[in-house]
């Protein structure tokens, strides 16, 4: 059985690459979805409590990514260190799309031990990526 819970955060990018309106810094309110697939717990009636996955979540990333600027030191180098997200801190070069933000995002949430099947990533209402776990150790295994 799949579960999902959805978190927002807002945070700010700009794409210097890009040819259009996001080359220049701007904000987004995000919102991240996670979904867990797993077996119904016959103790507890939970594939997995919505109030631990909401706590677990917030810890390993949003907290980390709300109210912060999500790299790219080439767009705003006057930035202090303290405002650039986890993501960033030391990946000055981390390029923010919403695809390198969701890959960041899964890696995370398997540190924080999150079983995560897939996850969406929306940064407007029309624009979202989706990561799937089979596609996450595809690309994991890639880089190895």
């Amino acid at each position: 059985m799949k579960i999902r819970k959805t978190f927002t955060f807002d945070a700010a990018h700009c794409l210097p690459l890009h040819e259009g309106k996001c080359k220049q810094l701007h904000g987004h309110t995000w919102k991240l979805t996670v979904c867990v697939d797993g077996m119904i717990d016959q103790k507890t009636g939970f594939v997995l409590d919505f109030n631990t996955l909401k706590h677990l979540v917030e810890q390993s990333v949003i907290n980390r990514l709300d109210h912060k600027f999500l790299g790219m030191a080439t767009c705003l180098p006057e930035l202090a260190a303290q405002h650039y997200a986890d993501c960033c801190k030391d990946h000055r070069a981390f390029y923010p799309t919403s695809e390198n933000l969701l890959i960041w995002i899964g890696e995370e949430l398997i540190l924080a031990n999150i079983l995560w099947d897939n996850l969406t990533l929306a940064e407007t209402e029309t624009c979202s990526a989706t990561l799937t776990y089979a596609e996450y150790t595809r690309l994991e295994t890639a880089h190895a």
